[in-house]
């Protein structure tokens, strides 16, 4: 058996552990690397939050819309039954623009059936 050729292969194996080790090690500690990662996980924490807080304002939006509406379609139905039921008869995009011009022009309920006719003649 040749024993020259074993303490080569050995040599080399722990000159290839040596280099791994050292390329690993200096990977591992790269200051560059660390502030580049650090600042990859605050991004992601802070888009995280502006999402929940846009979806939060959605929410919100969304909850005083359907409040406006339904004040307006209590006041439309017990001021005048006729004309809520033409309302009732307009797609929801028209009905929001309905309510939402009724809020518009300070709660002016000839301004909003105006337009509320408006729409429902067009059809």
């Amino acid at each position: 058996m040749n024993f020259k050729y074993l303490s080569d292969i050995k040599v080399n194996l722990v000159s290839i552990t040596i280099v791994f080790s050292f390329f690993i090690s200096v990977s591992v500690a790269d200051p560059y690397l660390d502030a580049l990662d650090a600042e990859a996980e605050s991004s992601y924490s802070v888009k995280d939050s502006a999402k929940a807080d846009a979806s939060e304002d959605l929410r919100i939006n969304d909850d005083e819309a359907k409040k406006k509406k339904l004040e307006f379609e209590n006041s439309l139905r017990t001021g005048l039954p006729a004309t809520y039921t033409s309302y009732r008869m307009l797609s929801e995009e028209d009905k929001q623009q309905v309510v939402d011009i009724y809020y518009e022009s300070n709660l002016s309920m000839p301004t909003a059936t105006r337009l509320l006719f408006n729409l429902y003649f067009k059809k």
